[in-house]
């Protein structure tokens, strides 16, 4: 008896918790009802059959997190793990909103993404490191003669490129020498390592050598005098190794070596660039003479008449005496 008190009132205990427990599930529902409700197929709202949507932790993910790019250049910046997002700061992006934007910052810049599904919201962190372009120098322009060498003076990042190589002693170097043979623009290319280089230009500016002409050459005896004939551009100079030119700076002098000389012409133009030529006097100091020891004035026609003879006499005085030393005969004029 005492059994079956005990387990009617365990069981009337257990029937009033169920039964409270039962009233509070019923009223959180009525009250989910209440709150939320849902929406019916044909468009209708019931506030008596609600659908709840039970939302895990939200996580948003950003790619790159980190970057590094050149100044001027971009990078892309993708974000993931929710259905909308929204990007701060929006300087140097090219939307604000949007799963992958383009990030084009001037200054290093760390941009934050939020996202969001439903009432739930995340966010997630990119820095863009930006580099600073090198700054590359191709050099002063500078002005050769054909023929003669420029040094070219670059300078910027670690790696150097010359373009065109035409002319150059190495194009893959800070300061090469160039020997062009016409006017040419170079472009030096540097960088660090391949990286966020730049470009710069220097033009050798060629001047063409002056025009020269010493003129022929001049052929003489012993004694004489040539006379030489030149021409060319810009200022002349004559010189030779025994001065004997009547002027330097004329286009024809008057010249009489004692010896078969060269004389050199050289011709300057304005950008001082100069050319030479060279003209020979050859002097002939071969002389022979012959005064004969006899003659018959007969008028046979041999030896009627006593002359000295031979080449290049320019000048004779003859003179006769007999037995006694007294002057005979006097001239000054050979073969009379």
């Amino acid at each position: 008896a005492v059994g079956k008190v005990i387990n009617n009132g365990m069981q009337a205990l257990l029937n009033d918790f169920s039964g409270s427990l039962n009233q509070g599930i019923d009223s959180v529902t009525k009250s989910i009802k209440n709150v939320v409700g849902s929406w019916t197929g044909d468009g209708k709202y019931d506030s008596n059959n609600p659908t709840v949507n039970i939302v895990s932790n939200l996580v948003v993910n950003v790619s790159p997190t980190t970057s590094s790019i050149c100044a001027g250049t971009n990078t892309t910046l993708t974000a993931s793990g929710a259905t909308t997002y929204a990007w701060l700061p929006a300087t140097g992006l090219s939307s604000a909103t949007g799963a992958s934007v383009t990030a084009s910052p001037i200054t290093t810049t760390t941009y934050t993404v939020t996202g969001t599904t439903s009432t739930c919201t995340a966010t997630a962190t990119s820095i863009v490191t930006i580099i600073p372009n090198v700054v590359t120098n191709a050099g002063a322009d500078d002005t050769i003669c054909i023929g003669q060498t420029a040094s070219l003076s670059g300078s910027g990042g670690n790696t150097f490129s010359w373009s065109p190589a035409t002319g150059l002693s190495n194009a893959s170097i800070a300061t090469p020498t160039a020997t062009p043979s016409v006017t040419t623009t170079y472009t030096l290319t540097s960088s660090n390592s391949g990286q966020c280089g730049s470009t710069d230009v220097v033009t050798v500016y060629v001047v063409p050598a002056p025009t020269v002409d010493a003129g022929p050459d001049q052929f003489i005896n012993l004694g004489e005098s040539a006379n030489l004939f030149g021409s060319g551009s810009g200022t002349l100079l004559w010189g030779s190794g025994i001065g004997s030119l009547s002027c330097t700076t004329c286009a024809s002098p008057i010249v009489n070596p004692p010896y078969t000389t060269g004389y050199f012409l050289t011709a300057t133009n304005a950008q001082g660039c100069s050319s030479t030529d060279t003209v020979f006097v050859y002097v002939n100091t071969d002389f022979s003479v012959y005064i004969p020891n006899t003659f018959s004035p007969n008028g046979d026609g041999s030896n009627d008449v006593f002359m000295a003879k031979g080449f290049g006499v320019k000048e004779i005085t003859l003179t006769i005496f007999n037995r006694w030393g007294e002057q005979l005969f006097y001239t000054a004029e050979n073969g009379k």
